[in-house]
């Protein structure tokens, strides 16, 4: 069977890109409630790394 790959999020597809946004976002929350979760241990700030690495790459894209 061939298989075709291509970089996520890469796809011109409007429904595509509005899918993997919200996919997105949804991660940023759920790394959010687990900042809070873990709030003065190591996760916390490890959480909050990963919400801002996401925020720049929705930035990138206009979204």
């Amino acid at each position: 069977m061939n298989a075709q790959f291509c970089k996520v999020g890469a796809s011109n597809n409007e429904r595509t890109r509005n899918y993997y946004g919200n996919a997105l976002e949804i991660q940023i929350q759920v790394f959010q409630q687990k900042a809070v979760a873990h709030q003065g241990t190591p996760l916390q700030s490890f959480f909050e790394g990963k919400v801002e690495k996401i925020r720049k790459i929705l930035e990138r894209r206009g979204a």
